[in-house]
């Protein structure tokens, strides 16, 4: 049987980011030299927000989803104190930093990126 994936898989490079239910880092895959983002949720902290269906959920959708416009999930893996999503590194960010960089999107950006959204959907 082919050995499950885990964290040793990888090297952490950066964090990229921080949301409500965990952190998400920029690693490199040591068998391959890629670069991912690995998404780490705490299950500690799942429980406590009563998050743990929405994390399931979340993986569910992501490795059934094959779309240009959603980060493909690689594999998922767990440790004792967190879940792990590995997914395509996306190296030009989100809206929240485009919306953070700019301050606001003017009426061409925001129709370009509400159609980007809704093509994705």
């Amino acid at each position: 049987a082919p050995r499950r994936p885990s964290l040793r898989d990888f090297d952490l490079v950066d964090a990229l980011g921080s949301g409500g239910y965990g952190v998400v880092y920029l690693a490199r895959r040591r068998a391959t030299g890629d670069l991912v983002a690995i998404k780490a949720l705490a299950k500690r902290h799942l429980q406590q927000m009563s998050a743990v269906a929405n994390a399931e959920v979340e993986r569910l959708v992501l490795s059934a989803v094959r779309s240009p416009f959603v980060a493909e999930l690689y594999c998922s893996f767990t440790s004792r104190a967190n879940v792990y999503l590995c997914l395509e590194y996306l190296p030009c960010g989100d809206c929240q930093q485009l919306l953070q960089q700019l301050g606001f999107l003017d009426e061409d950006l925001c129709q370009l990126y509400a159609a980007e959204a809704l093509e994705g959907l």
